[in-house]
């Protein structure tokens, strides 16, 4: 196992991040202890020990009511951080102004191809995996931010994937990002040319899909 030392910067955020909830559980934990310690014994502590610790802080609002806000308190608290940590158990991600982070079981994946879709959410591609995993709400999602990746059956690993905006084009080949092309008008479609893979993808209208949706293509 790789001591916290030696981690990457990215990783050691996230193994803190974790850190963190487990530290924040404790604390909701001591809530509803307390809480059903005034309901077991609503009787205000008299014991000198007691008297010097933190439970007096209380003291003048022990009782069965006060001990209700506290088990409540206690509950949602643990519950809240219990679901926070479940939902990015496996894939997750967060948004950097440069880019994002992707996570699996706390180890960082790089090197994936992604494509953005129009409904703002963005679409990474995990061949090695079999899997295509979805950043729900990726475009306008805050900074830093931990949130689980969905894994998506609507897109695969197989098919050909493009999209295009005012900016230009993206293309998804196998579930890799096609770099390093060329292209050329046809009319109102455009044929992009690989330098590096030898092969060519027309793109039917592509002057009128600008759009931002993810659609697929076909060799020539």
């Amino acid at each position: 196992m790789t001591k916290y030392k030696d981690l990457p910067v990215e990783e050691k955020e996230i193994v803190d991040y974790y850190q963190m909830r487990w530290a924040h559980m404790i604390y909701f934990s001591g809530f509803i202890g307390m809480g059903l310690w005034m309901l077991i014994d609503p009787r205000k502590p008299q014991h000198q020990y007691i008297e010097k610790v933190t439970v007096s802080l209380f003291k003048d609002l022990w009782g069965i009511p006060f001990g209700i806000i506290l088990l409540m308190i206690g509950l949602l608290g643990l519950g809240y951080l219990v679901m926070g940590m479940l939902r990015v158990m496996n894939y997750t991600w967060y948004r950097l102004k440069t880019g994002y982070y992707l996570f699996y079981q706390r180890k960082r994946i790089s090197g994936l191809g992604s494509i953005s879709n129009n409904n703002g959410s963005m679409l990474v591609f995990y061949p090695e995996k079999d899997i295509v995993l979805e950043f729900k709400g990726y475009l306008k999602s805050e900074y830093h931010k931990y949130r689980k990746a969905y894994v998506t059956t609507a897109f695969n690993n197989d098919d050909i994937y493009w999209s295009a905006d005012k900016d230009g084009y993206c293309i998804i080949y196998k579930g890799k990002s096609l770099n390093n092309t060329t292209s050329e008008w046809r009319g109102d479609d455009l044929i992009i040319k690989s330098n590096e893979k030898f092969l060519t993808i027309p793109i039917k209208n592509y002057r009128n899909l600008k759009d931002g949706t993810i659609r697929t293509a076909s060799l020539a």
